[in-house]
């Protein structure tokens, strides 16, 4: 009996240290786990919340720069593009200014040049022209006066002037001319009357020109005769 007693006693014992150390051990030992683990999750979250939020901000930052970074290459590029599609228009608009100012000097050198050939084309046009010069081939070689003709067409007809060259003479031969006052006109065409003597025997080779108001002389002709 007394035996039995005892070992209750030492059960007792035992239960009652057993007790103890889990009051003492192992309920906190559980308690701080637990703590742990919720401090675990707590903090946990907090770090991936501030993990996602840094991840965030960095997104948004590199968001951020890449915007920046294609808007200065948008503007650097139409710049560029500008400048390029500039320069070629600028070159255009120079060209077409000077092709302008090359046409409008070319215009004025052909109407200077139209001007001049217009101008030409009514002085020949007014230019007197000996159609023929009728005068014998022979005359007396004693200071007697014979006469001869001249016709001559002048669309002005204002012939004003008669001149008599010489281009050979073996003998005493003078040039001369005179204003034709004795003048049939027919229109445009006029019969010049006019006269000349020779001395001594000779020949002589005259070159008749008829020359008008505006000063225009016409294409000579060449009269051959002989005084005997």
């Amino acid at each position: 009996m007394k035996t039995e007693q005892s070992s209750d006693a030492q059960k007792r014992k035992l239960y009652f240290r057993v007790a103890t150390f889990l009051l003492l051990f192992a309920v906190p030992l559980l308690y701080c786990g637990e703590v742990n683990d919720l401090n675990r999750l707590y903090y946990g979250a907090e770090a991936m919340d501030a993990t996602g939020t840094s991840e965030q901000k960095t997104r948004e930052a590199n968001s951020d720069y890449q915007t920046e970074v294609a808007k200065e290459a948008t503007e650097f590029w139409d710049f560029y593009t500008q400048r390029a599609l500039g320069f070629p228009s600028v070159v255009a608009a120079n060209a077409t200014e000077q092709a302008r100012l090359d046409l409008t000097a070319t215009s004025e050198a052909l109407g200077k040049a139209l001007t001049e050939t217009s101008e030409v084309l009514e002085a020949a046009s007014h230019t007197p022209v000996i159609v023929y010069v009728d005068f014998p081939t022979k005359i007396p070689g004693d200071h007697e006066n014979i006469a001869g003709t001249i016709q001559v067409t002048d669309a002005a007809k204002d012939i004003n002037w008669v001149q008599f060259d010489v281009v050979e003479a073996t003998g005493n031969f003078s040039p001369g001319g005179f204003t034709p006052d004795d003048t049939d006109w027919t229109g445009s065409t006029a019969i010049v009357h006019f006269t000349t003597w020779c001395e001594g025997r000779q020949l002589v080779r005259q070159r008749v020109t008829v020359r008008d108001a505006a000063g225009n002389t016409s294409d000579p002709v060449t009269i051959t005769f002989t005084c005997q």
